[in-house]
């Protein structure tokens, strides 16, 4: 059995978007003769966590965690001490609303001129040894990246150096070209773009969730790009979803959401969307179910919009439930912003949604995510703003009444492209190319 280390900062208890992705690598990569080495941080901070998530993770796995000295939580600890107020708020400062930076001029200027590409990047003298003695002892012959955080492909390109084993980033998300990413200012952007561009350039293979982000590779470096490969958000096949049957009637369609929105990740056009629709038809009996973390901002937007019982919102559930709430609904919900770099999106929910037959509501860019809802005949596709939101809750609202909703049509397509097990074949086959020197 080979063995890859693998260096991520999102790992379980956090949870978030990557955390299916973590889970399937971790569960399926033995079947490819892989065996994960996890490397993470031992104080970590900025998500929701989820103690049960450690309980799921494969007994195999010996989880290596390192302290991370965060300078963000001492400014923040200090800005605290000297206006004698505490802070109550998510605290990554990567996603976390820009006004909490601005009113820490200490925080600020890290996050601006310092902690290049984020607050991770002083994990390096903590980490990089104990990914060197890990290397040897267990003789990796690969190392693997996820990010974000980006400073996870800086600190396993050290690793490499060093070791001489072969490196690998897997781009969870886009760096300089994801949506959710803001600039401060053009001295950080220029950087950061430096610093992409020496992280691809010394890989020896990239790895990103969908065709569009490996393009972008492709496009932006030319043949210094090193060989890259897909690995798509999947679905654990092992998972078991609750029976229908289990599932209570009920008069009214529910659609539901199943994700965290932070950052440039915002349900307005749902809000908004969802306003104009019971404009038009104020006695449908419609709920929008929105199941996850969200900024304050998008909360207070709902104090000027008055949707009463057609919103509910629900902070988070345990992982292990999440499929219950799916299995319940009539339609699942897959949002993306109108944001340019989202073209290039898929969220791990999409394919948590389509195993469940359920059919799929996807408000998004034209891009990967619309492509894989169209190929796969999964549901419907809006526009990304309120009136294309509301256009397509009209249709699917008609369709629900006349009982003429259905899931994906095209189920094999579906099972090799998103069945975790599939994916993770293929990828432990591109990790043996990278090993073997064979990748063109």
């Amino acid at each position: 059995m080979k063995r890859f280390l693998f260096l991520a900062s999102s790992f379980p208890p956090l949870t978030s978007g990557a955390t299916p992705v973590i889970m399937n690598v971790s569960r399926f990569m033995p079947e490819a003769g892989w065996e994960m080495v996890p490397i993470t941080v031992s104080n970590p901070r900025g998500l929701p966590f989820d103690p049960t998530l450690e309980d799921m993770l494969p007994e195999y796995l010996d989880v290596t965690r390192v302290y991370h000295p965060d300078l963000t939580l001492i400014a923040e600890k200090l800005r605290a001490r000297i206006s004698g107020t505490s802070r109550n708020c998510r605290s990554d400062t990567e996603s976390a609303p820009l006004q909490i930076a601005a009113g820490n001029p200490l925080l600020k200027f890290l996050r601006d001129y310092v902690l290049f590409p984020d607050r991770l990047i002083t994990w390096v003298p903590f980490v990089v040894p104990v990914g060197l003695r890990l290397a040897e002892e267990k003789k990796a012959e690969v190392i693997v990246s996820f990010g974000p955080h980006h400073s996870m492909h800086i600190i396993a390109g050290i690793i490499a150096r060093i070791s001489g084993i072969p490196f690998v980033p897997f781009f969870g998300d886009l760096w300089l070209n994801d949506s959710n990413v803001s600039w401060p200012n053009r001295l950080n952007r220029w950087i950061e773009a430096r610093l992409e561009k020496y992280v691809v350039e010394h890989a020896d293979g990239i790895v990103a969730t969908t065709n569009g982000s490996t393009e972008y590779f492709r496009n932006t470096y030319g043949t210094a790009c090193p060989p890259t490969h897909v690995v798509e958000n999947g679905y654990n096949p092992e998972q078991e979803l609750p029976k229908k049957d289990d599932i209570s009637e009920r008069d009214f369609l529910l659609i539901t959401c199943t994700g965290n929105f932070f950052g440039s990740q915002s349900p307005v056009n749902i809000y908004r969307g969802l306003r104009l629709f019971l404009d038009r038809h104020p006695d449908a009996p419609v709920k929008i179910r929105l199941i996850g973390k969200q900024e304050p901002e998008h909360c207070d937007l709902l104090k000027t919009i008055e949707l009463s019982s057609n919103l509910e919102l629900i902070d988070t559930v345990p992982f292990k439930d999440v499929p219950r709430c799916q299995i319940e609904s009539d339609v699942l919900l897959a949002s993306l912003g109108d944001i340019p770099g989202a073209e290039l999106k898929n969220s791990s929910k999409l394919a948590e949604y389509l195993r469940t037959g359920k059919p799929i509501f996807a408000i998004a860019p034209e891009g990967d995510m619309t492509n894989y809802v169209r190929i796969l005949k999964a549901g419907y596709i809006a526009k990304p703003s309120p009136e294309g939101f509301a256009e397509t809750l009209e249709e699917v609202f008609n369709d629900w009444r006349r009982n003429k909703l259905h899931g994906t049509l095209r189920k094999k397509a579906m099972e090799e492209i998103f069945n975790a097990r599939n994916i993770m074949k293929r990828f432990g086959a591109f990790l043996d190319g990278i090993v073997s020197g064979d990748m063109e």
